[in-house]
């Protein structure tokens, strides 16, 4: 298991038990455990060996949370759940491949000051990066409130439309029949307008949430980075 595997089963466990501003506080935390690892020359390996399982972790973490103990007997099955967990995660490896690219390009080598990109060409990358994804944020949100002023917009007019017609219900049963129908079948496909309307909204949000989680990482590292090389440059001045 890579540090990248075990801070997804982390985070599908975490996110069973607290909110996506807890669980992005608390991998936050976890990957500064990396750093400070790879600073300290251990591999990914060692680092998760003595953090424990994420299962584990978790089941801490909930325990603390609900101030109870956790039986410790379930946690021979901690393994077991772990491995499955790996195993949908290596499934996704495909998407993975091109996102890990990207991020170990844009992070910086804690381990050799000599390979990698420096800190700066990061920085200016990453301020590229965000540029673009900000024009791509602000269009959306362009286009979500132009969606949502015309939902609004629709349903107005329906129900002006709806309080005209009420000489039609007069003329025949058939006609008000109809009206009725339609209007039941309107309501209902605004109803799931509007639902998938706030979905794409909610993701949106994830989605810009999660970016913004990565980008403080990817400063964590160039953070440590500054800070060795920084001391490295004390101890040849003394």
């Amino acid at each position: 298991m890579n540090k990248r595997e075990f801070l997804e089963i982390l985070k599908d466990y975490l996110s069973n038990h607290f909110s996506d501003d807890e669980v992005n506080d608390i991998l936050r935390d976890y990957e500064e455990y990396f750093i400070d690892g790879e600073i300290e020359g251990k591999s990914d390996l060692q680092i998760i060996e003595s953090l424990g399982s994420p299962k584990s972790i978790v089941r801490d973490l909930v325990g603390e949370m609900k101030e109870s103990k956790i039986n410790d007997s379930n946690k021979k099955f901690d393994k077991l759940h772990d491995g499955i967990n790996q195993v949908k995660i290596r499934l996704k490896d495909s998407y993975y491949k091109t996102k890990d690219v990207i991020n170990n390009k844009l992070t910086p080598n804690l381990r050799n000051d000599d390979e990698g990109l420096s800190t700066k060409l990061i920085k200016v990358l990453l301020a590229c990066l965000s540029f673009g994804l900000m024009c791509i944020w602000v269009l959306f949100i362009l286009m979500m409130a132009s969606a949502g002023l015309t939902i609004g917009a629709l349903n107005i007019a329906f129900i002006a439309l709806l309080g005209t017609s009420g000489p039609l219900f007069g003329l025949d049963s058939s006609i008000a029949a109809l009206i009725i129908f339609s209007s039941i079948g309107i309501i209902g496909f605004d109803i799931l307008v509007v639902q998938v309307y706030i979905y794409i909204m909610k993701l949106g949000k994830k989605i810009y949430k999660q970016y913004i989680n990565w980008l403080r990482n990817k400063k964590k590292y160039i953070h440590a980075k500054e800070n060795k090389i920084n001391y490295k440059g004390d101890d040849i001045d003394e």
